[in-house]
């Protein structure tokens, strides 16, 4: 069926772990232009594949409101900042939008910075998150 059918199929699983409904990856956003409001989620490597990918969650059509917008470029940078290792600025400026916007998205991220500012990745991480089951 072809490499896209498999991403997707492991897209589709991954959702419960994001606990979220539509994921879909960074190519698949571009094509979006800005038609649909899109979340980063994160970087995963999937069952079966070596190369990471950047995956986004679908939230709707239409533009966001200026909250959301912020919001998500908020989130933008705390996941920028977690994949440069820099899990305590990325701590910090995540509590804050989580006080203001609690998500599950925001407190997986939260428990995941916990843990790696107590025990920090390998030198080699590359902040991709693998699944190692389909």
């Amino acid at each position: 069926m072809g490499d896209n059918v498999n991403i997707a199929s492991r897209l589709e699983n991954l959702n419960k772990v994001y606990t979220s409904s539509i994921l879909i990856t960074e190519s698949t956003k571009a094509e979006l232009r800005n038609d649909f409001v899109c979340r980063v989620v994160d970087k995963v490597r999937v069952s079966g594949k070596a190369e990471a990918v950047v995956i986004h969650e679908l939230l709707g059509d239409g533009p966001a409101s200026d909250e959301r917008h912020e919001e998500l470029a908020t989130f933008a940078r705390v996941f920028e900042l977690y994949q440069e290792r820099e899990f305590a600025t990325a701590e910090s400026l995540l509590k804050e939008l989580v006080f203001i916007r609690p998500a599950p998205l925001y407190k997986m991220y939260l428990d995941r910075l916990a843990i790696y500012k107590a025990l920090p990745p390998p030198d080699d991480w590359d902040g991709t998150f693998s699944m190692t089951h389909k």
